[in-house]
């Protein structure tokens, strides 16, 4: 950075502009308050005092005494000052840099009437009478020369009063203009306004010192922590911000001049983050006490910060400008113990002048024998320039942001500049540096060629470009240069994108969170975004470019998501699609690459609820007032101040009052105290309302979805399908700002709208919805629930020190059931119901209160829980009830429905029998647990009470989620499976259970009461099993179950390299019927691990040489296992299977702070093999003279989510995948079986 020079102009010392009452003028004196000079020769707030502090601004600040305000708080005597601290004006060195001002109407505004004069030098101010000149009349203008004085050259021709009018005098005529001129070496000066008489017009007064007492009772904002700040001690608490330090070097004009040094020098390299308090304080000491220069040698200080990231040679050795070692290397991190290659590298230059003594910058920047001068060739070097200035530095600029700055690390470590012109405005040169150095390269050619790659808003100047005429701007500028560096470096690691529904609709709903977003330099944490994007009939995501909620391919441009390697940010890649018949890209290459933030949605949820008034929203929630765990009248309520009496007990509060703020709060209200989430929105600051969504799956629910009367001719579900199937589509998703929320995204019409003649759509979304809602655009948020063991919990949310905490944070669950009385909603008893949990939200907490509010307190703990919503009404979700269990832990499970039936005819609502499985949780947030596993059954047809228990027998076990399967599609859950794991010894290791719903020696009596029902292991791991598994059929009638092992909770987890496995079990009693022999053992497996297949047809590793002879050689075993890759790769989703293919995403942690956690990857095996298939799934690959079929691919950086599948109108279907960056990757499926028709033999609930 530059420490500004002092001079006003280049003619005189007398400052140009003149005090103007209504300006607010910014410095060390509080504007709004008047000053008392004390004797212990300080300024004091008085607020009968003299001296208005904003007049004393305009009087004293030099542009060095603003810089250090707007960055330190200003020179003080000490940087701890326990709330009073004394800020002094500036002292330069040279005698020449003072200046004089005068004001008509001073005394309205000083001690003294309005004929003085005032005189700014060494750190005082000087007053001065005026003596009145002879022959001088206040109605005239008088243009008055400088003489002569003491033997010394006059220094000007300017005026020293100023009068209005026009003033005529021996033929001749005058004027007279604002301005005040002083001779050289002199304290005071004569003038004349003729060649005779000459005047007298300066008077020595009085001095006093530029001294001002600050004290935080009287200007908090001026304080942090009873110390004097300015922008950088605000940023020294932030994580992310890693500071270094450049000034110019003194008298820096060696080459032009042959003295001093060239260029600049690092004051403070970057060694550590600001939040080191000795790194701190000695930048802020050296800002404070570093002297002004006069020259500005732009280029050849920047080219010096270049080099000094490059760490390869001081361009300018003569100067030491910086030190070439580990220790001061900027990549290096002693966190990590090492250079990290993936942060980003920003240089921001704050200077006042333009380019001056700035020639020495050779025309190969890196000594690699290329000439690199001019390199944005816009023939501008070195250029015309007063004071021996250049045109280099924004070819600097341009250089070192295209180029590899250090080849010794990996990727491309580019720098990044930003620029803040202090005290002026319009510099070119200034400009065109931020704009080569600071552009996103959209089209990945090294120039800036694209006006969005370098003015994002479209006015004109450089996003990095940032210019402030006065102080008070200067500030502004700054924050809101160091903000936008701050939240450019976070952007590639602030994001993660962790779940994903492609529901058929022809959409994609793509949740993701923000751990951390800056506004003007405030940190606005966990914030959660809800994206709408189109999926086509071929399986390409689409913008909604135009945003008008209809599918047009010649306007929706086609997006792939990205990682930029350079930067590590989340990206959209643009591809054109102007043929509508093939449904494919263009180009292989896009036409345009944009950031994550730029994305096109046809709707972003956050954005729409942070832009809604608070007081509009319908949140509910349930008040179990008496304790007894059933839904009574008057529990069910709004979430509002209305109810804060009836809230109060729960929210686990003193007072009214608190419960008010809570429930404001929750709402979406800013109150005092409580934890900032504004965020600025096209220059409006609203509350960012929707919180992080971190494993809570968005579920897309339209039309009655689960099809009875398809599977089973249900007529009774055929008319309750009739009934809804226009039902308007609602997304459903949990968040960590204690609420699952519902979004509209509208009704879905296939095909072209007749509405429009021009294009033709091929589907779209239109607000109209059955029923009809009223005042609800896309994407509003239609409701929210607050569960009733969260209450508690709410109060941590509004802490200005808030973490981060779990709330419902689990994947709804929705399905249809009979569970409800006959009426027109409910034809034949049918709803769509919805199941929520909390995942590890919910943590047990006891407290004592007056519940019922009759004067009597009683205990009540309140734990992580399920609830239940009727949502067959979309706008009119109804409330069902709670469920938790003093052993059911974190509600990590995610829940399975079970249907089972008295008499066949579908006539009565009473016939069926409705349950949900779920299984117990750990009970902390690591993974650990301290009981045995257990399985809930929950009758739902029967108010959700607990029906069956199941206890395990292993201890310290948790449970995975459960699947239920109907494999004779007879309408009765037959089987249900559900993973475990628990400690063994020092190990975690797991079973796969099933549990059947039939008994006896055949195994075909269904038991309607699951204390009936038989748990039994149908397979032992060595390895842990805490993700779902799935199931499928093969041609002779065979259950498979396919399931992985891993575990992923705890930092001990994650240094876990031991082998996981991916198993593909046949269930010798699927049917029930099951002992204890009807376990698989790992034995009766084969390890397909190291098969080969062959594209034509060979198998290398096993004893059969071909396709179908290998296919019977695995048959003859139980089933199948596949020993993961090295190096920690688990799974930790449930896999998917599709057209004979088992498709799973492992990850794998890394310790690498640049690997986001740790990359996953794709398999793709046969189902009956546990290899590739023979025919290319995933892709080929040379394998001596053959080509063999791939069944791994190595996916980005991030961990991984469940596999989205899209089947379309391609042959292939297409998987979607969301990783911890961001990413979407999407890949293409070629199924070994056919998907497009066939028999489905059974049903997974």
């Amino acid at each position: 950075m530059n420490m500004m020079a002092y001079g006003y102009d280049a003619d005189g010392y007398y400052h140009p502009d003149d005090f103007d009452p209504n300006t607010t003028y910014y410095g060390y004196f509080e504007p709004t308050s008047q000053y008392t000079y004390s004797v212990s020769g300080e300024f004091d707030r008085d607020a009968s005092g003299d001296w208005n502090g904003n007049f004393l601004n305009w009087l004293t600040m030099r542009r060095v005494d603003l810089a250090r305000k707007v960055l330190v708080g200003g020179l003080a005597t000490s940087r701890t000052g326990g709330g009073n601290q004394k800020l002094y004006g500036e002292t330069p060195a040279q005698e020449s840099r003072k200046y004089f001002k005068f004001y008509a109407n001073s005394g309205n505004y000083t001690a003294y009437d309005n004929n003085h004069l005032y005189k700014i030098s060494k750190g005082d101010i000087e007053v001065y009478s005026i003596d009145t000149p002879s022959n001088f009349d206040y109605t005239a203008d008088y243009k008055m020369y400088c003489n002569a004085y003491n033997g010394h050259d006059a220094l000007c021709e300017d005026v020293i009063f100023w009068y209005n009018g026009n003033y005529s005098q021996d033929g001749q005529s005058y004027d007279i203009y604002p301005r005040l001129a002083t001779e050289e070496h002199g304290d005071c000066l004569y003038s004349k306004y003729d060649t005779t008489s000459s005047l007298t017009g300066l008077t020595y007064v009085t001095s006093y010192n530029i001294k001002v007492d600050k004290e935080e009772s009287e200007d908090p904002d001026a304080f942090l922590d009873g110390n004097i700040v300015g922008v950088l001690d605000r940023i020294v608490d932030r994580e992310s911000a890693r500071f270094g330090l450049e000034f110019f070097n003194n008298a820096g004009e060696k080459t032009e001049l042959g003295t001093g040094q060239d260029g600049g020098y690092i004051s403070a390299p970057i060694t550590k983050k600001l939040k080191d308090a000795e790194i701190a304080k000695d930048m802020i000491t050296d800002i404070q006490n570093t002297s002004c220069n006069t020259w500005t040698p732009l280029a050849e200080a920047f080219f010096v910060g270049v080099h000094y990231y490059r760490q390869d040679y001081d361009p300018y050795p003569e100067g030491s400008n910086f030190s070439i070692n580990d220790q001061n290397d900027p990549f290096n991190y002693d966190k990590y113990g090492g250079k990290i290659e993936c942060g980003k590298n920003f240089i921001l230059l704050i200077t006042d002048g333009e380019s001056t003594m700035d020639e020495n910058i050779p025309a190969d920047y890196d000594n690699d024998g290329i000439d690199e001068s001019d390199y944005d060739s816009d023939g501008n070097d070195p250029g015309s320039y007063t004071d021996r200035g250049s045109d280099y530095i924004d070819d600097i600029a341009l250089w070192a942001h295209t180029n590899d700055m250090r080849s010794d690390l990996l990727d491309d470590q580019e720098i990044i500049t930003y620029v803040v012109f202090a005290f002026g405005s319009g510099s070119q040169l200034l400009k065109d540096a931020a704009k080569n150095g600071g552009f996103i390269d959209k089209n990945d050619n090294n120039v800036p060629d694209m006006d969005s790659e370098w003015d994002e808003d479209g006015d004109g100047i450089p996003d990095t470009y940032f210019e402030a005429p006065d102080g008070s701007e200067l500030e502004a500028q700054i924050y809101a240069a160091i903000t936008d560096i701050l939240q450019r470096a976070a952007s590639g690691t602030a994001v993660s994108i962790l779940s994903t529904s492609a529901e058929g609709e022809g959409s994609l709903f793509q949740a993701f969170f923000k751990p951390l977003v800056f506004d003007n330099l405030r940190e606005i944490y966990w914030v959660g975004y809800l994206n709408s994007l189109w999926v086509d009939p071929y399986g390409n995501l689409r913008e909604d470019t135009v945003l008008d909620h209809a599918l047009v391919y010649s306007e929706d441009k086609i997006i792939k998501f990205t990682v930029d390697e350079g930067s590590g940010d989340t990206a959209i890649a643009r591809y054109h699609d102007t043929d509508p018949c093939d449904g494919m890209p263009d180009s292989e290459t896009p036409y345009e690459t944009v950031l994550l933030s730029e994305l096109d949605p046809q709707w972003e949820a956050g954005l729409k609820l942070a832009k809604r008034d608070a007081s509009t929203r319908v949140i509910k929630t349930w008040v179990d007032i008496d304790g007894n765990g059933v839904v009574n009248t008057g529990e069910y309520i709004n979430f509002d101040t209305s109810n804060a009496s009836t809230l109060r007990p729960f929210l686990d509060v003193a007072t009214e009052t608190e419960a008010v703020n809570i429930i404001s709060f929750i709402r979406g209200e800013s109150v005092t105290g409580y934890r900032d989430r504004n965020i600025t929105i096209e220059g409006t600051e609203y509350v960012w309302k929707l919180g992080d969504i971190v494993y809570s799956t968005p579920t897309v629910v339209g039309e009655p979805m689960e099809r009875y009367n398809q599977y089973y001719s249900d007529i009774t579900y055929g008319q309750f399908f009739t009934k809804w199937k226009d039902r308007g589509v609602t997304v459903y998703v949990g968040a960590n700002d204690g609420m699952l929320h519902a979004f509209k995204a509208g009704t879905f019409h296939e095909g072209d709208s007749e509405s429009t003649l021009l294009k033709e759509e091929h589907g779209w979304y239109s607000a109209t919805e059955v029923p009809a809602t009223t005042g609800q655009e896309l994407g509003d948020e239609r409701w929210a629930y607050i569960p009733y063991n969260l209450l508690p919990h709410l109060k941590w949310l509004t802490d200005p020190d808030y973490t981060h905490v779990y709330y419902v944070d689990l994947k709804p669950k929705v399905t249809d059931a009979r569970i409800f009385a006959n009426d027109a909603n409910h034809p034949n008893g049918w709803g769509t119901i919805l199941i929520g949990g909390m995942r590890q939200g919910g943590g047990e907490y006891t407290f004592t209160e007056d519940f019922d509010g009759n004067g009597s307190t009683e205990e009540r703990t309140f734990r992580s829980a399920y609830f239940a919503l009727d949502i067959t009404i979309p706008d009119s979700p109804v409330f069902l009830g709670e469920f938790t269990d003093e052993n059911l832990g974190f509600t990590t499970s995610y829940p399975a429905i079970a249907r089972l039936e008295v008499t066949e005819g579908f006539q009565n609502p009473e016939d069926d029998h409705w349950f949900c499985i779920m299984g117990s949780g750990p009970v902390d947030c690591n993974g650990n647990s301290d009981q045995n596993g257990y399985v809930f059954i929950v009758d739902i047809s029967n108010g959700g009470q607990l029906v069956k228990t199941f206890q395990t027998g292993e201890t310290n076990a948790f449970m995975a989620s459960p699947i239920t399967l109907d494999l004779n599609l007879n309408y009765n859950t037959d089987v249900i499976y559900i993973g475990e794991t628990y400690e063994q010894g020092s190990t975690m290791v797991g079973k796969m259970y099933r549990i059947s719903s039939r008994t006896g020696s055949s195994g075909w009596t269904y038991q309607l009461d699951p204390n009936n029902w038989v748990m039994t292991t149908l397979f032992s791991s060595t390895t842990p099993i805490t993700a779902s598994a799935t199931a499928s059929i093969d041609e002779d009638d065979n259950i498979w179950v396919y399931f992985g092992t891993g575990k992923y909770y705890s930092n001990e987890d994650k240094a876990d390299t031991t082998t996981q496995y991916f198993y593909g079990v046949k269930d010798p009693c699927p049917y029930g019927g099951c002992t204890a022999a009807d376990e698989v053992a790992l034995a009766d497996l084969y390890n397909s691990t190291n098969i080969i297949i062959l594209t034509n047809g060979g198998v290398e590793g096993a004893t059969a040489l071909t396709w179908d002879a290998f296919v019977d050689e695995v048959q003859a075993e139980e089933g199948w296992y596949l020993s993961l890759a090295t190096g920690g790769e688990r799974v930790l989703n449930r896999p998917s299977v599709l057209g004979g293919v088992v498709l799973f995403a492992p990850f794998a942690p890394d310790d690498d702070i640049c690997a986001y956690g740790g990359t996953g990857s794709l398999y793709a095996l046969y189902y009956e093999t546990g290899t590739a298939y023979y025919e290319d799934i995933l892709g080929t690959e040379t394998y001596g003279d053959n080509e063999k079929s791939i069944k791994r691919i190595s996916l980005d950086k991030g961990i991984t989510s469940e596999i989205g599948l899209h089947v379309g109108q391609k042959a292939t279907s297409t998987g979607f995948i969301q990783q911890g960056t961001g990413l979407v990757t999407q890949v293409e499926v070629d199924p070994a079986l056919g998907i497009k028709s066939g028999i489905v033999g059974w049903k997974q609930y």
